[in-house]
This record gives C-alpha cells, structure tokens and sequence, in this order.
C-alpha cells in the first residue's frame, strides 16, 4: 500500500502539493516538509507567512 498525502487549497480546491511514499509511513519531517512546499507554491514566498492549517 502506497501512502498519499496532500494539500488543498480551501477557497478554490486546487491541490496545491502531494506526495506519496511507498512502503514507508508518513512521518512529521515529510509533513513539515510538504507544508512548506505548499506555502511556496501558492504564495511564491519562502518567508514567515501567517497561516490556518485545516486538518
């Protein structure tokens, strides 16, 4: 079994980033990781942004 995990945009539904990890379980490290991806994705900034994590 292959976990996935993503992110989705809540105001237009768009999967912003995602990953999956095969024969592996999701750790926090991958999480943090996949967070800020999103954030750089969807913003085009690396820096402190204020944000609301819906899970």
């Amino acid at each position: 079994m292959v976990p996935i995990f993503s992110v989705i945009d809540a105001c237009d539904r768009e999967v912003i980033a995602w990953s999956a990890v095969a024969d592996a379980g999701i750790s926090g490290e991958m999480v943090c990781d996949l967070m800020i991806a999103a954030v750089k994705r969807r913003f085009r900034t690396s820096g402190p942004t204020p944000l609301e994590w819906w899970s």
